[in-house]
């Protein structure tokens, strides 16, 4: 047979151990009523960062990427940052004027005393977009290449986050090929460079097109462009007209020497029977009284730019 025994307690003693577990009972309730969460914003704009306690005993401070940012709610150390709030119930984080030092995760925390322990919320990431400079391109507003050599253009965007995507164009038409593109932090910093260089042969068919670069950044609504004119310099390329068909002694024949060429500052020259008519240099035509002492012979006219020479 088994005998039970009764404990009596006073009742002094048992509303003291009553309020003592209703004392611990709260400590235990202690939670987050209101977390904060992950947020996507540009630089210069405000932000708060919520957290809501009930029955909080710990010490309360707010972290960034696990750095403890003080418990005070002026947070002394951080002239944009400050805790707001009902007293004793919201701590919510108020960040002023955010840059990219704000690019981190943000954690609340209560810290442990003898009888309970600490609590955190969950990892707020609060992700900076930032605008990046005006792209550039490094040949200016003109590019001049030398014909059939292969060529070299850079486009760079910087100072953004995240990094910009560079797209070219000539003359609005997509370019695919010959494209490099290197992504880097700037000096260590959270902010992005971007430089896109371009490799392609110089062909007289494209003298004269334009070259655009597109910057395109998540932090704009707009893409940013810049553009360059490409111009070839090539040899002259020439020919001849004469104002008859048939030439008979006696005639006055007029023969005229035309040149394409870049730059199209051309000096001209001509030649008879392999001999210089010092009279007609520089000159676009050349005058001929025929006689039959011409008969047979070639008249040549040689044009002359800064790339060379052709006849």
């Amino acid at each position: 047979t088994k005998i039970f025994k009764m404990v009596h307690f006073s009742t002094p003693l048992f509303a003291f151990l009553l309020t003592f577990l209703q004392a611990n009972s709260k400590v235990l309730l202690q939670k987050f009523v209101e977390e904060p969460e992950s947020v996507s914003l540009r630089e210069g704009d405000n932000i708060t960062l919520a957290c809501s306690v009930d029955n909080k005993v710990g010490t309360l401070q707010w972290t960034r990427d696990d750095f403890g940012l003080g418990t005070d709610r002026e947070l002394s150390g951080y002239n944009r940052y400050k805790m707001v709030g009902e007293e004793g119930k919201t701590w919510n984080l108020r960040i002023e004027n955010v840059t990219l030092d704000d690019d981190a995760k943000f954690q609340c925390q209560v810290g442990a005393t003898e009888i309970v322990g600490p609590i955190r919320s969950k990892y707020a990431v609060v992700k900076v977009f930032a605008s990046p400079q005006p792209p550039i391109i490094t040949a200016g507003p003109m590019l001049i290449l030398r014909e059939k050599k292969m060529a070299l253009v850079q486009c760079i965007s910087k100072g953004g986050r995240p990094a910009s995507v560079i797209k070219w164009r000539r003359n609005g038409e997509l370019i695919s090929e010959g494209i490099e593109e290197k992504v880097e932090n700037m000096d260590g910093t959270k902010r992005m460079i971007t430089v896109s260089s371009l490799t392609f042969e110089a062909y007289r068919n494209i003298s004269g097109s334009v070259l655009e670069c597109e910057a395109i950044n998540d932090s704009d609504e707009e893409s940013r462009k810049v553009s360059t004119k490409v111009e070839i310099e090539f040899e002259p390329q020439v020919s001849l007209t004469a104002d008859r068909e048939s030439v008979y002694e006696g005639d006055t024949v007029k023969i005229s020497c035309t040149a394409e060429a870049f730059p199209s500052l051309v000096e001209y020259q001509w030649n008879v029977g392999g001999e210089e008519v010092k009279e007609a240099r520089g000159a676009m035509e050349l005058i001929i009284d025929a006689d039959r002492t011409l008969n047979g012979k070639k008249v040549t006219c040689f044009a002359r730019n800064k790339i060379g020479q052709r006849s």
